[in-house]
This record gives C-alpha cells, sequence and structure tokens, in this order.
C-alpha cells in the first residue's frame, strides 16, 4: 500500500496471502475492505469493526497464522501451502501454544539446543550449546566464537558438528540435539552428498553421529529455541571460547520459565 500511495502499480495483496484467505472462507467477507481500505491499519480497523465477533475473530487467527509463515520464510526459507497454513490456525490455542514452547525431555535423555548466528561488522561467527535435563534444569552450556565470514547455513552446521562433538567428549550417549534450521537438518538426514564446504561439514557430523545411535538432532521453530538464540548473541562478548556450569545471566529468566 506505501508503493501505490507513491504512485508505484502493484497489487495490494500477495498472491500467497490471498490463496490462504480463500482457502479459509473468508475472502468473500473481507474482500471489499481489503479494495476499499486506505492503508493496513484502515483495513485491518475497518474489518474487526464492521464484521461479525465470530468473523473478526477468524481474521484475527488467519492474519496470524500469515505472520507466522511469513517468519517461517524468513527465517527458516520454507513456503506453507495455503491449507496447512489454514488448519494450524483452527488448531486449539493449547496446540499452538505447546509447538511454540520448549519442552523437557523424557527421562533419561539430555536436550542441547544448539544456534549459531555470523556478525558481519566483526567478520565473526559464534555458536552456543545448552544443555538441560529431563526436569528442565540447567546442566551445562558453552560458547564460541570464532574470526573469517562464512553463510548462516554453514555457521549452524558447525553449530551442530561442535554440539555433537562436544556431547561425545563428555561421554554424553542419550540426548536430542535441537536447532532452528530445518534445512540443515533436512540435509543431515539426508544421503544427498553435497560437494561443497558445507557438505564436508555435514559428512563428518553424519559420521559422528552413526556410531552414536542414541544422539538425535532435530528442527524446532525458532521461537521454541530462544535459550541458544539469546545466548549466541552474547557469544562475541566472551573469551573465544567459555564453558558454563552456571546458567548465564542473559539467559536465567528464559530458563526459569521453561522450567514450568
Amino acid at each position: 500500500m506505501n508503493l501505490q500511495q507513491r504512485g508505484i502499480p502493484c497489487t495490494s495483496l500477495c498472491a500467497h496471502c490471498k490463496s490462504i484467505w480463500m482457502t479459509s472462507s473468508l475472502w468473500p467477507s473481507i474482500n471489499a475492505y481489503i479494495d476499499n481500505g486506505e492503508d493496513f491499519k484502515d483495513t485491518i480497523f475497518s474489518l474487526i469493526s464492521n464484521l461479525h465477533h465470530d468473523i473478526a475473530c477468524k481474521v484475527i487467527v488467519i492474519l496470524w497464522s500469515i505472520w507466522r509463515n511469513r517468519n517461517d520464510k524468513v527465517w527458516s526459507g520454507t513456503t506453507t501451502p495455503p491449507g496447512i497454513a489454514v488448519h494450524k490456525a483452527n488448531q486449539p490455542p493449547n496446540s499452538k501454544t505447546h509447538v511454540n514452547t520448549w519442552t523437557k525431555p523424557l527421562p533419561g535423555l539430555l536436550k542441547c539446543n544448539v544456534d549459531a548466528a555470523v556478525f558481519k561488522e566483526e567478520n565473526i561467527m559464534g555458536f552456543d550449546l545448552c544443555i538441560r535435563n529431563a526436569d528442565g534444569s540447567f546442566i551445562k552450556a558453552k560458547s564460541s566464537w570464532q574470526q573469517g565470514f562464512i553463510n548462516s547455513q554453514e555457521a549452524k552446521a558447525l553449530a551442530l558438528l561442535e554440539a555433537l562433538t562436544w556431547l561425545s567428549d563428555m561421554g554424553i550417549t542419550n540426548a536430542i540435539i535441537e536447532t532452528d534450521s530445518k534445512q540443515v537438518v533436512d540435509d543431515v538426514l539426508s544421503s544427498t552428498s553435497i560437494p561443497t564446504e558445507y557438505g564436508h561439514v555435514l559428512r563428518k557430523y553424519q559420521l559422528v553421529l552413526q556410531s552414536h545411535s542414541n544422539l538425535m538432532v532435530r528442527f524446532i521453530r525458532r521461537q521454541t529455541n530462544q535459550v541458544a538464540y539469546t545466548l549466541v548473541r552474547a557469544s562475541r562478548f566472551h573469551a573465544s571460547s567459555t564453558s558454563f556450569d552456571l546458567i548465564p545471566p542473559c539467559i536465567e529468566i528464559l530458563i526459569f520459565n521453561e522450567l514450568s
């Protein structure tokens, strides 16, 4: 809409968003408001003010679903088909909360949450690892950084390899390693060979994983990986490699919130 106001011809609704609205069966109810809205804010208030309460609630839920799909596309590179997006939007609230909340591992297992970040200004890559037990209690964490610029995907692959090596060196053989990079997890679990440095890192990870049948890797959403996401942002302020036996202050409140 901002582009339209500047005289640049363009549609006011992306094709994917419109497909979601059409699939939800709400399009006939909202079409006129979208066409006549002066801007995004005006359109939203018109929808909420004029639609029947039940329909307005559905509109808000679909808007939330579209926003979530946008984040998945930006942060994970994934595109959710309209039918699945509508289905997720119609899930009970408790289901949504569960999906977006870190969950404790089963008794006898540990969880190691992993993240990596590339800091272009400093020309460094940072990564972190955080281990918790079946009670959700903090066990240990590690934060590190190294000089040199690599892309985000390769950084997250290196962080996974570091986590697997770290767990193995400590004799931890029953653990779930979680990362918010779906592409890296898919590539790790794939048998396809990738002839790049990124592929070489994946291959090393796969070889170590083959000898540790009780170590698993899986994808979780960014919202669920907040402890690792927050800790890695602080990695560049620590020594090049730092281990924590006590909870780092920057993630203390997150750890306690996720204990419940």
